[in-house]
């Protein structure tokens, strides 16, 4: 349902905080980035609802009932990489995004409980960018994990097939999102995605990959890394397919701290060579390499290259 008046915005906000529990998700132009604007808000319910807010038919003050739901710590959003859409709504709108459940960072998180060294090599060795294997060694990449996105992430656990072909992934114009009227490959394309992040959010709970009181806090922190600013497009210390450090394990407040050359962020120490300015990730983005479109991967999807 594509929601673009007052009267269905507020019924939108009573069924969402009924529920508790919803997928959310955010179309725009170059989301969070320096370049960015929001566009579309999705949700889907357990009930099978799919509500499109459609955020260019309100002001920010007719939004706020919707945006204090987005706030509220004891609604749960189910999201995957949700850093652009909170960087978006900070900085576009003001507005704090809480009471998340990343589930980029469970399956993250899961794949390193139940996958070898080798496996983590060969899922940082492939695809379109892409670090060659014979530099990745136990000292240096320990903690260096590639991420899914999201379409890959349905491939992954069979919501979808995987193309017979594994060329370029289908581009998606992301660049018309600020157009109107909405056109139905664009209603499509925000639609697919909730329903993905609903279908496996129920099969991460029945592998008991999620824990939700910790992964509340490493979502937190996971949304909060562009909490200062937005990133500009094309920062390879922000701009890539790798999960930053100090996520996963989240460190003690009173752990020592160093900031990193690259990325800037204040990690623990554990996050740094012996010898090097740079974290361990940051050094890993700077070997990747970029293989040529007719050796391309199968794509990630949320504007992350991720295999």
């Amino acid at each position: 349902m594509l929601v673009n008046t007052l009267p269905g915005l507020a019924a939108l906000v009573a069924i969402l905080r009924s529920r508790g529990t919803f997928a959310f998700d955010t179309e725009g132009r170059e989301l969070g980035t320096t370049e960015g604007a929001l566009s579309v808000v999705s949700f889907r319910t357990f009930n099978a609802e799919t509500f499109l807010v459609d955020v260019l038919a309100f002001t920010d003050e007719q939004l706020q009932p919707l945006f204090a739901v987005l706030a509220d710590e004891t609604v749960t959003k189910l999201v995957w990489d949700g850093r652009m859409d909170a960087s978006e709504l900070l900085h576009g709108h003001g507005v704090q995004l809480r009471g998340a459940l990343d589930l980029q960072v469970a399956d993250i998180a899961a794949r390193r409980r139940r996958e070898s060294f080798f496996d983590q090599k060969r899922r940082l060795s492939r695809g379109y960018r892409s670090v060659p294997a014979s530099s990745i060694t136990t000292a240096e990449f320990t903690d260096v994990h590639r991420l899914n996105g999201l379409r890959g992430a349905a491939e992954e656990f069979g919501l979808i097939s995987r193309p017979a072909f594994r060329g370029a992934p289908p581009k998606f114009d992301h660049s018309r999102w600020l157009q109107r009227p909405l056109t139905a490959a664009q209603i499509s394309y925000a639609t697919e995605d909730v329903e993905q992040i609903i279908a496996l959010y129920r099969i991460f709970c029945n592998k008991l990959y999620i824990e939700e009181a910790e992964l509340k806090l490493q979502s937190a922190a996971y949304h909060s890394l562009h909490e200062s600013g937005r990133p500009g497009r094309n920062d390879q210390y922000q701009q890539h397919s790798m999960m930053p450090l100090d996520i996963l394990d989240l460190p003690s407040p009173y752990a020592s701290r160093k900031a990193c050359g690259g990325c800037k962020r204040e990690l623990s120490q554990r996050c740094f060579p012996i010898r090097g300015g740079k974290c361990f990730v940051c050094m890993a983005t700077g070997r990747e390499q970029v293989k040529s479109t007719n050796t391309f991967g199968r794509g990630g999807g949320r504007g992350m290259l991720a295999f």
